[in-house]
């Protein structure tokens, strides 16, 4: 989704220090910013981020069911001071909801390796 353009371009690698994981579908290797970066460096990641930033959360290889890579998507909104993660949340045949959740606190809790980042300019 993110190679292909249409979800806006790619700034994985200015969000913070990228690292990669082995692929599926085709690719070999996957760029991200991992769980322990984010955790390690929020105010410098926080600090990257915009507002309509697309987050796509990374599953890890060893939990992909069908070969997928990315396991959950989100919205960057700022308000105040912090970031807010806008998104989906719920269980399939139970039904959701949509919310806005501190990314800071979202991401202590993710259960997703990392991250990679686009952007509409």
């Amino acid at each position: 989704m993110i190679d292909s353009g249409k979800w806006g371009r790619e700034v994985t690698t200015q969000i913070g220090p990228a690292t990669s994981i082995i692929g599926s579908r085709g690719r070999e290797r996957v760029t991200m910013v991992s769980k322990e970066t984010l955790l390690a460096e929020p105010a410098q990641i926080e600090a990257n981020l915009k507002s309509g930033d697309i987050v796509f959360f990374i599953k890890d290889p060893g939990k992909r069911v069908s070969g997928e890579i990315v396991g959950h998507i989100g919205i960057i909104t700022r308000g105040g001071n912090a970031d807010y993660l806008i998104h989906a949340a719920g269980r399939k045949g139970r039904g959701g909801v949509v919310k806005k959740v501190l990314f800071s606190e979202y991401l202590i809790s993710m259960p997703f390796v990392g991250i990679r980042v686009s952007r509409f300019d």
